[in-house]
């Protein structure tokens, strides 16, 4: 029979991941959808402390921010339209109280920092190789913050640059947790805003950037999240309807192809129990205050406190004190 699509065969990884592992997960937004998935199936999961990251060099500075356990002052913050940010943080960490700003980028901060130290696997999903420059400062933003588009450059960095600020910051990062693996994807996401022929540019910028990096740390190793979605997949339907981001059916036969990668048939077993729980949680009852639900209710409890007591690197605290609500 003629085949219609070109399935990628993935590497035979030198490790798996289980539940004892601790992740933190740093780039752009398909890494949040990533780690996403990892939490709702109970990983201990940490992601992108400083909000989205799409240009490797952010994410470079922001592993030196974590590792040196660095915190920001009000004075480090700056005033637009009302509202307070910092060039390192995305604009979901804004607020029109310059406080309340900071104390959403310490907080992040300081719970990554100590994950930082511990984690099994650190992933980096790379975005694009096209960074904002801002003249004044002389520096890549991480979010230009709606500021005047005449403060900034675009500018395509060249594959050895963004190697060199990422290789430091890894092997700066190994001198506190010499045993953390690295995994570097490149996001499935369009970059169009730039063109398509400049968002091909820079994704091939990173690929290369990836495989110079697995090649050149111990313990670093490429996940083919890009190429399942561009050559595997590559079709249209597979894409929201914005045509850039993966649909949902795309994220989960990336995800699928990732378990496949990384999980053993215990690891999965108990994911699969988690799920079944989260689909138990997420159930809305018809009649919520009758004798049925709330021994349904006591009845999720109790499996809960089952698979914790089983698994002490699962908790389903936050789930227990909304059923006790």
């Amino acid at each position: 029979m003629q085949a219609f699509r070109t399935p990628i065969d993935l590497p035979d990884y030198p490790f798996t991941l289980a539940y004892s592992d601790s992740f933190l997960s740093m780039g752009s937004c398909f890494a949040e959808q990533m780690a996403a998935r990892l939490k709702q199936v109970k990983f201990r999961v940490v992601d992108n402390p400083f909000g989205i990251l799409y240009h490797p060099q952010n994410i470079a500075h922001s592993l030196h921010q974590l590792r040196c356990n660095h915190r920001y002052k009000e004075t480090d913050l700056f005033e637009h339209r009302g509202i307070w940010s910092h060039f390192d943080f995305h604009g979901s960490y804004s607020s029109p109280s310059r406080e309340e700003s900071l104390k959403k980028m310490n907080g992040s901060l300081e719970q990554a920092s100590s994950t930082l130290a511990e984690a099994s696997l650190l992933i980096i999903t790379l975005g694009t190789a096209y960074a904002w420059w801002h003249k004044k400062e002389q520096r890549i933003v991480a979010n230009c913050h709606k500021l005047p588009g005449q403060e900034f450059e675009r500018r395509l960095i060249p594959v050895a640059e963004m190697a060199r600020h990422l290789l430091e910051a890894i092997n700066a990062l190994r001198e506190i947790n010499p045993e953390i693996r690295c995994l570097f994807t490149v996001s499935p996401i369009r970059h169009i805003r730039d063109g398509l022929v400049k968002n091909q540019l820079s994704k091939s910028s990173l690929r290369l950037l990836a495989h110079h990096l697995c090649t050149q740390l111990s313990g670093a190793y490429y996940f083919p999240s890009y190429e399942l979605m561009i050559d595997d997949l590559r079709d249209y339907r597979f894409y929201a309807r914005d045509m850039i981001h993966p649909s949902a059916e795309a994220l989960d036969y990336i995800w699928a192809h990732f378990q496949d990668a990384f999980f053993q048939e215990d690891t999965r077993a108990l994911m699969r129990e988690v799920d079944k729980m989260n689909r138990s949680l997420s159930h809305r009852p018809q009649y919520p205050d009758s004798t049925a639900h709330r021994r349904f209710q006591q009845q999720l409890l109790a499996q809960m406190e089952a698979i914790e007591q089983k698994h002490s690197f699962i908790s389903f605290l936050s789930e227990k004190e909304k059923l006790l609500s």
